[in-house]
C-alpha cells in the first residue's frame, strides 16, 4: 500500500528512540538504570514493556478478533491491549502495526483483482483507475507534510472540543461502533509519546442539540490550536484529490423519474432507495498516514483506520467508489439482467410491490432537447442512472423492470466494495433497507410521489417545523431567543421550503432580523479593544508564509464574537406574525414543487425584458408580445436620486421588468393551458446580475428587493409556469 505521493513525517526527538534502545537490547542493566533516573518516559517505556512485551499478538491479526463484533456492546478490552500490546512490539510505529493487524484496516476483506476485473466492462477507465489507487493504496491521493514538535505539542494540549469532554456516554458509542467495525485502532494512551510520524485531532459531536437526529462524530482536521497552526486539511489539499460526483444527484434522481414518464405516460413508477453501511469509513486511510489521524477521547488513544469525517480528502475518495457503482450498475441492468436477478433473488424475493389506491390520473411530462425519455432512437430501453447522494442510492422504474433496476444497485455495490465477509458489517445497510415499494418514496429528506410527478415536504417534517416553532415559543411576543436559535429556525424552515419560492419569502422578516442583529453585534466589534488586541496577537504571530491566512482569522474572531450565546433579543409583533404565516400555511397543506420545475429543460417561452431610467420594457418573441411602461416625473427624479430618501435604484426596476415578463407568460399559459406542455417553464433573460440573482434565488438584502420577491413569491401560489432567469448582455 505504499505510494510514492504519500509521505507523513514528524519531527524526531529522543523519546521516539527509547523503544529501539529497550526492544532491541542496547543498554545494559546499569545503563538502563541510569537512564530511567532521570528520564520519566525511559522509565514509563520499561513499565509498559513488562506490561505488554511477552503478550503473544498474535490472534490480533486478521479478521479472527472481529468474528463476534456484533454480540459486542461495550469496548473490547482484550482487543484494546492486544493492540497495545502489538504497537510496543513493533517499536510504537502505527504504520508498520498496520501491516501487521491486516484484517479491516486495510480492507483485506475486499478481492480486489476481482472487483477491477468485474468492472472492467462497465466503468469508465478513469474511474477504475481511481478506484484501484483507492483500493490498493488508500487514502488520501497527494500528501507531502512534516509535523512539527510544536505543533505537535499544541494539539495535544488543546484536546478536545467541548462538546466531546461534556458528553462522555456519546462519545463512549461513537468510539464502540467504530473500534468493533474495525474502523479504529485503540491502544493504551501512555504510548503516545513514542509514536513518530504522528498528530492528533480535536473531537467534536455534531447535531448534538440537534433534537431529531442523533450526534454525529467528526474529526476536526481543520481546526488550528493557534494561528500559525497547521492542521490534516492543511496538509491536504482538494485540489490534489480527485473530483466530486454528487452534487445535484437528487435534481439528477427526479430529472430519470420525468423522462420515464414522458416515455411511459400511462403506467405506474416505482420508486426506490438503499443506503451504504459505513459510508466514508469503507475507504481505508493509507498505512503511512493513520498515525496522522490520531485522537484522543475518554482515556483511549485511537488512530483511525477507515477515512475520517472531517478530513477533506474523504469525500472525493469515497466518491470514486460511488461513481463506479453507478456505472456498474447500468451496465448489469443492460448487459447482465438475468445473471443480476438471479444473483439478487435474496432481497428481491423480499420484495413488495404495493397496490395502488389512488384514483389520480397520472401527471404528464412533456419532450424536449434535454428530456427525450428513455428510450433510443433504435427503440431499445436505456439503463437507470442510480444517482448517488453521498452513500444514498435512489433509483426508479415501471413494475416491469423495478426488480432489476433494484437487483442492479444491490449488486453494483458488492461488485465495487466487496462480497459480504463474516466479520464485517454489509456494505448494504439492512437497518435502512426498506422492501416495500410503491409511487410514494421520501429519499434523501424529500418526499417524491411520482404519479403527481410533484416533490412534497414530508410528513415528519411537517410536523418538525410546526412543532418547533410552537413549543419553542416562536409565536409569542416578547420571546427571547439568541442567535443559534434563530440560525436554526432559518435552517429548518429554509430545508422545508427548498423547493417552495413562497415559503422561501416568508423568511426575509427573519433573515433582516438576524442581518440587523448581526450588524450591531458587528459595529461593536469593530470598536471592541480587547477583540482588537486579540486579532492583532493573533496576526503577529503568523510567520511570512502564512500571512494569508489573516483574513480568515480576522473573520473567524469576528464571528465568534457576533455569534456567541450569551446575548438574546426578544421576538417582534412581525417575527411572530410571519411564523404564524408559516405554520398555517404548512397545517392546511404541505408545500409542494413540480418535477418539472426542479430539473433542467428548454424553456417554453424565453423572454427579455429590460430597465432604463426613462421606461422598461418585455419582449416575448413566441407569443409576439411587446410592453412598454414609460415612468412619470416622479419616478423619473427618484431613479435619479432626486428625491434622496425616495431613491429608486436600477436593480428594482430591471426586476420589474422580469416580473412583468413573469406575469405576462403566466396569463397567456392561464387562457389556453391545453396548448402548452405540463408544467412549463419560462426563461427570462436580463442585463442586471442583481435582479436576476433575485429571480433565481428568492433571496436578496435589499429590503426593496425583497418587498419585489415577496409580491412575486405570492403571484407563484397559483401560478403555474415556473420562471428563472439569466444574465445575457446582448439580448
Amino acid at each position: 500500500m505504499r505510494h510514492k505521493n504519500i509521505s507523513f513525517t514528524s519531527e524526531y526527538r529522543f523519546r521516539h528512540i527509547i523503544p529501539f534502545l529497550y526492544l532491541g537490547e542496547f543498554l545494559d542493566k546499569e545503563s538502563q538504570k541510569n537512564l530511567e533516573e532521570v528520564s520519566f518516559l525511559a522509565k514509563q517505556f520499561s513499565e509498559l514493556q513488562s506490561e505488554y512485551g511477552s503478550v503473544d499478538t498474535e490472534p490480533i491479526r486478521g479478521f479472527e478478533n472481529y468474528k463476534d463484533f456484533r454480540d459486542e456492546t461495550e469496548l473490547n478490552k482484550h482487543r484494546i491491549r492486544l493492540h497495545s500490546a502489538a504497537l510496543l512490539q513493533h517499536s510504537c510505529d502505527v504504520e508498520k502495526l498496520v501491516y501487521y493487524l491486516g484484517g479491516p484496516h486495510v480492507g483485506a476483506n475486499r478481492n480486489v483483482p476481482k472487483i477491477l476485473h468485474d468492472l472492467k466492462k462497465g466503468v469508465q477507465p478513469e474511474i477504475l483507475a481511481e478506484i484501484k489507487r483507492v483500493f490498493e493504496h488508500g487514502s488520501p491521493r497527494h500528501i507531502n507534510a512534516t509535523n512539527t514538535e510544536q505543533n505537535l505539542k499544541d494539539y495535544y494540549q488543546y484536546g478536545n472540543h467541548e462538546s466531546v469532554n461534556d458528553n462522555e456516554d456519546e462519545v463512549e458509542k461513537v468510539l464502540l461502533k467504530d473500534h468493533q467495525r474495525g474502523n479504529t485502532l485503540l491502544v493504551d494512551p501512555r504510548l503516545f509519546a513514542y509514536i513518530p510520524n504522528s498528530h492528533l485531532s480535536p473531537q467534536g459531536l455534531a447535531d448534538l442539540f440537534n433534537l431529531w437526529k442523533e450526534a454525529r462524530h467528526i474529526s476536526d482536521c481543520s481546526h488550528r490550536v493557534h494561528p500559525e497552526s497547521m492542521s490534516i486539511n492543511d496538509w491536504t489539499n482538494k485540489k490534489n484529490e480527485p473530483p466530486v460526483y454528487f452534487a445535484g444527484s437528487f435534481v439528477r434522481f427526479c430529472q430519470w423519474i420525468y423522462n420515464l414518464r414522458i416515455s411511459y405516460p400511462k403506467r405506474r413508477i416505482l420508486l426506490g432507495d438503499d443506503d451504504m453501511t459505513n459510508a466514508f469509513r469503507f475507504i481505508k486511510n493509507n498505512p503511512s498516514t493513520v498515525a496522522m489521524n490520531g485522537f484522543m477521547a475518554n482515556g483511549h488513544l485511537g488512530f483511525s483506520t477507515g477515512q475520517c469525517f472531517g478530513a477533506c480528502f474523504s469525500p472525493p475518495n469515497f466518491d470514486q467508489g460511488a461513481k463506479g457503482r453507478q456505472q456498474q450498475a447500468s451496465y448489469l441492468w443492460e448487459k447482465e439482467p438475468e445473471r443480476t436477478l438471479a444473483r439478487a433473488v435474496d432481497h428481491t424475493s423480499r420484495m413488495v410491490f404495493e397496490e395502488c389506491t389512488s384514483t389520480e390520473s397520472f401527471t404528464q411530462a412533456s419532450k424536449d432537447a434535454l428530456n427525450t425519455g428513455v428510450f433510443r432512437n433504435n427503440g431499445s430501453r436505456k439503463p437507470p442512472e442510480f444517482p448517488m447522494q453521498v452513500d444514498d442510492c435512489m433509483y426508479a422504474d415501471v413494475e416491469e423492470y423495478f426488480k432489476l433496476t433494484a437487483a442492479s444497485s444491490i449488486m453494483s455495490l458488492e461488485d465495487v466494495f466487496g462480497v459480504d465477509h463474516p466479520c464485517q458489517e454489509k456494505a448494504l445497510s439492512q437497518k435502512k433497507f426498506n422492501p416495500l415499494y410503491n409511487e410514494e418514496r421520501l429519499t434523501v429528506g424529500h418526499e417524491v410521489q411520482s404519479r403527481r410527478m410533484v416533490v412534497v415536504v414530508s410528513v415528519r417534517r411537517r410536523a418538525k417545523v410546526i412543532t418547533y416553532l410552537t413549543d419553542e415559543g416562536w409565536t409569542v411576543v416578547g420571546s427571547l431567543k439568541s442567535i443559534r436559535e434563530a440560525c436554526t429556525v432559518l435552517g429548518l424552515i429554509g430545508s422545508a421550503a427548498e423547493y417552495n419560492p413562497w415559503a422561501r419569502a416568508q423568511l426575509f422578516i427573519l433573515q433582516n432580523l438576524v442581518r440587523e442583529e448581526l450588524a450591531i453585534r458587528y459595529k461593536k466589534a469593530k470598536i471592541d479593544q480587547r477583540l482588537k488586541k486579540l486579532i492583532d496577537n493573533k496576526v503577529r504571530r503568523l510567520p511570512t508564509t502564512m500571512r494569508h491566512r489573516m483574513e480568515s482569522i480576522v473573520a473567524t474572531e469576528y464571528a465568534a464574537y457576533m455569534y456567541r450565546n450569551g446575548i438574546y433579543f426578544a421576538l417582534s409583533e412581525p417575527i411572530t406574525k410571519c411564523v404564524m404565516i408559516i405554520i398555517r400555511s404548512l397545517a392546511d397543506k404541505r408545500w409542494e414543487c413540480p418535477i418539472g420545475h426542479i430539473i433542467p429543460r428548454m424553456p417554453t417561452w424565453t423572454t427579455s425584458g429590460d430597465a432604463s431610467d426613462l421606461a422598461l420594457s418585455v419582449y416575448i418573441k413566441q407569443a409576439k408580445v411587446f410592453c412598454l411602461v414609460p415612468f412619470g416625473k416622479d419616478l423619473f427624479s427618484r431613479i435619479k436620486g432626486l428625491g434622496k430618501d425616495k431613491e429608486v435604484f436600477i436593480n428594482s426596476l430591471e426586476y420589474i421588468a422580469l416580473q412583468l415578463a413573469h406575469i405576462i407568460i403566466n396569463e397567456i399559459y392561464d387562457e389556453n393551458p391545453s396548448a402548452f406542455p405540463p408544467s412549463p417553464t419560462h426563461l427570462a433573460l436580463g442585463d442586471n446580475t442583481p435582479s436576476v440573482l433575485w429571480l433565481n434565488h428568492h433571496s436578496t438584502a435589499s429590503t426593496m428587493g425583497q418587498n419585489q420577491i415577496r409580491l412575486t413569491a405570492e403571484y407563484s401560489i397559483d401560478a403555474n409556469v415556473k420562471s428563472y432567469a439569466d444574465f445575457n448582455l446582448t439580448h
